[in-house]
This record gives C-alpha cells, sequence and structure tokens, in this order.
C-alpha cells in the first residue's frame, strides 16, 4: 500500500508536466483555429456588406468581436453598420467601445458629433466635443463639427411687434418687448419677464431688479413682479437703468441722474445715458462727451453725437463710438481716442469681438484698435459677439463666422448681436423672434 503510495507520488510530476506539454501543444491549435474562423467571418461580413445586406454582414462582424474583442476597426464597422441601420441607441454603444479600445480617436468622435448634431442633443454634443479636445482626437471633421456646434441655433417663436436690445446683468438677461404696442421685458430664453402693459419699458441694469416703466404718461420702477419699487412725486420725462445707486432722468426737457430716493444730481445735460463699467454719455451745446460716475469728464465736448443701444448705453464693451466732423473713431473708457477713422461704425457687442466698421461705402471688420479691416465688403454688418456677426449681403441678413462665412441659410429681414446668454432678436415675416444659441442652453 505505501509502495503504490509513492509510486503515485512520484507519477504525479509526470502527469502534470504531460498535461502542460499537452496544453502547449493545443494553444497553436486553438490559435490557428480562431485565426481561420475569424478570417472567415470577416471575408464572409465585407462581402455581405459589399452587397447591402448589412444586418448579416453585422451578425458575423459582431461573432468576429467575440474572437477578437479589441479589433478597433471592426468595432468601429459595426458601430457605422448601427447607425446605418437607424439603431442609434446601438450605434452610440458600440462607439464607446471604440473608444476604450482607442480613446485617441478622432473617427469616432467626429461619427457621434454628427449624429448629436443631426438628433439635436446638443448637450450630448458638447460633452463629446470636450471628450475630443481632452483626448486630442481633433481632426479637420471634428473641428468642423465642433464650429458647427459652437454657432448652431433654436428659433423661439414669440411673434413680437418690435423690441428693445438684450442687457446681460450678472443675474438675468432680459430686454424690452412689445406686443401690439404694449411693452414688456422678456428673458433670454423668451420667458416673460413683465407683462406687455407699459407704454415704454427699459432693461434692468446690474444690482436689485429696479424696471424703468413708463404707464399712463408717469414714469417708476417696478420689481419682476410688476409692483411699484420706486416712484417720485416730481413727473420725470424719462428714467433710465442703475447702476448701482445712479440712474439716468429727464424731467421739464433736462436730463441729469438721480439716487433710489430721487435726490437728482447734475441736472445739466441735453441728454445723460446709462452708466456702465463706470461711464456714459452725455450732451451738452449740441455736443457730446463721455463722464464717469464722479461726473469728471473723460473727454471733452467735441463729438457730435456718440452712439448708444436702445437701453442708453454707450460703453458696455469697454469702448465707445463718437461721431466727429463726419468721422467716426473709437474712444476708450479711459477717453482715448483711436487714432484710426471710419466712415460709419457699430457698437461693440462684445468684450472681445471683431466691431463693424464702414470704409469706402462698405462695411468691414476691424479689431479693437481699429487697424487692418477683414470681410468681403458688406451692405450692412453688425459687430461680433460669440465668434458670429449679421452681414447684410444685399438680400438680406445673415450670420457669419469669423472666417467670414455663413454658419445657415436662414436669410433675415433684420436682426441684432448675439447677448451675453447667446440670444438674439430676428426680423422675418412682419415678426421678431429669438433665436438661442444651441451651447447657451
Amino acid at each position: 500500500m505505501i509502495r503504490g503510495l509513492k509510486l503515485r507520488k512520484h507519477l504525479l510530476p509526470l502527469v502534470l508536466g504531460l498535461l502542460v506539454i499537452a496544453a502547449w501543444i493545443s494553444l497553436p491549435l486553438r490559435s490557428n483555429a480562431e485565426k481561420k474562423k475569424y478570417a472567415e467571418l470577416i471575408s464572409e461580413a465585407e462581402a455581405l456588406e459589399e452587397r447591402k445586406i448589412y444586418t448579416d454582414a453585422l451578425d458575423r462582424y459582431l461573432q468576429a468581436l467575440e474572437i477578437r474583442g479589441k479589433d478597433y476597426r471592426v468595432c468601429l464597422k459595426t458601430a457605422d453598420i448601427y447607425y446605418l441601420l437607424g439603431d442609434y441607441a446601438s450605434f452610440i454603444s458600440q462607439a464607446g467601445k471604440c473608444l476604450e479600445i482607442k480613446p485617441s480617436s478622432p473617427a469616432v468622435y467626429s461619427r457621434l458629433l454628427e449624429h448629436y448634431l443631426s438628433v439635436g442633443d446638443y448637450d450630448a454634443a458638447i460633452r463629446t466635443y470636450e471628450g475630443a479636445l481632452a483626448s486630442d482626437s481633433v481632426d479637420s471633421a471634428v473641428s468642423n463639427a465642433g464650429r458647427r456646434l459652437m454657432h448652431s441655433y433654436s428659433r423661439i417663436w414669440l411673434s413680437l411687434s418690435d423690441t428693445g436690445d438684450f442687457f446681460d446683468a450678472e443675474k438675468w438677461s432680459t430686454a424690452p418687448a412689445s406686443v401690439d404696442g404694449k411693452w414688456g421685458l422678456i428673458s433670454s430664453d423668451g420667458k416673460r419677464v413683465l407683462k406687455y402693459a407699459y407704454d415704454a419699458v427699459v432693461a434692468p441694469g446690474n444690482g436689485e431688479m429696479l424696471i424703468p416703466v413708463k404707464s399712463d404718461g408717469e414714469w417708476f420702477y417696478v420689481d419682476g413682479d410688476g409692483n411699484r419699487k420706486l416712484a417720485s412725486l416730481e413727473s420725470y420725462g424719462y428714467l433710465g437703468p442703475f447702476e448701482g445707486d445712479i440712474a439716468p432722468c429727464e424731467r421739464n426737457g433736462v436730463y441729469g441722474y438721480i439716487d433710489k430716493n430721487f435726490t437728482e444730481k447734475h441736472m445739466e445735460f441735453e441728454y445723460a445715458g446709462a452708466f456702465s463699467g463706470g461711464c456714459a454719455a452725455v450732451e451738452k451745446d449740441g455736443k457730446w462727451a463721455l463722464i464717469n460716475r464722479n461726473f469728471v469728464s473723460l473727454t471733452s465736448f467735441e463729438y457730435d453725437r456718440i452712439l448708444l443701444d436702445r437701453n442708453g448705453y454707450a460703453t458696455r464693451f469697454g469702448i465707445a463710438v463718437g461721431e466727429k466732423d463726419g468721422s467716426f473713431y473709437f474712444i476708450g473708457t479711459d477717453g482715448k481716442e483711436s487714432p484710426f477713422c471710419f466712415e460709419d461704425a457699430a457698437l461693440p457687442a462684445s468684450d472681445d469681438g471683431m466691431i463693424a466698421v464702414k470704409k469706402d461705402g462698405l462695411w468691414y471688420f476691424t479689431d479693437r484698435d481699429g487697424g487692418e479691416l477683414r470681410g468681403l465688403g458688406y451692405a450692412g454688418a453688425i459687430s461680433f459677439s460669440h465668434g458670429l456677426a449679421a452681414v447684410n449681403t444685399g438680400v438680406g441678413w445673415v450670420y457669419i463666422d469669423e472666417r467670414m462665412e455663413p454658419v445657415s441659410e436662414d436669410v433675415f429681414t433684420g436682426c441684432s448681436p448675439f447677448a451675453g446668454r447667446g440670444s438674439a432678436f430676428v426680423y422675418s415675416g412682419y415678426a421678431y423672434n429669438i433665436i438661442k444659441l444651441s451651447v447657451c442652453g
């Protein structure tokens, strides 16, 4: 018995060795069989795909992936066929598996971007584009899709009779809007902030929401619910938006400023604009100048006009535009004037976008120092914001990107620059509506 145990003990290593050798021999045999099967499946799949028998081709490709699960090329093939078959959920899933195999893959990211753009899933498109940037997966296709993503927009149908300009405060972005001759206030996503019940409305400035309104000949301030918040026993012909505790006003044909107690300051102007960035435009004796919040002149009263938006701001984006002797100049908030002049100019529409200017009868774009002109020469133009500007081609208004190329086929009768939260007013079909950049939500 003991002798038999000893014999088995000596035989055990030999048996184990023989098993290992057998496994080694079977590995190349199994590997060769898998290679053969894999090659057959790929050959069949490609033949079926060539004949557009996609469901059967997909089946063969998926069987091939069961043998070689990390084959990027085949994985991408399955994603493409899922897309052709309209199975978008499986396409997205398979594209994700491709990225697990090869994280830096512009081909996959461009396919995903095109899909999300086509179905209008801009949140997913943004996440995908950010993933492409993070993984260094940007080629020309991804770059072009990303550019389209940044410049795509949706419409918000409102059928407004008239509009003012958006003002982007720290906590809100609003604009006056009119329906059937009555004015209210709307947000950048088209929601009504203040009902259409007033003769005039001005967008509120920064700080507390105090909305200047005119009703039955009286100007006063209301909150977002329409409740009266500030009113005076004096009769004012105009009240403007507050910056801090200063707002422009007009009484008995004279302009100046008030605080929230209606204490008047410097009632000496023919016009007084709203403060932005510590500056405002004022008119005196037929000439215009910029002043600071201490009512000290930053320029001399030498301009025939300083451009204002429809809320009364001249320097929202750090540069004013002044007309002098028939030419237009850029003026900084320090009062310094650019040496370049133009036949006409538009107000800046952002802190860093190019500004529309007119030279030799046509409109172009220039940077903030007023140097080199860019563009093809247009019948009209509005300054850049969010990488887009509006130009009048002679047929209508279209939006272009910084390459001076149209970003859509839409043509409008009139339009505005995109505000800070990505909304712009467009006019067509005898009504104003909003278009909103998709990346701005």
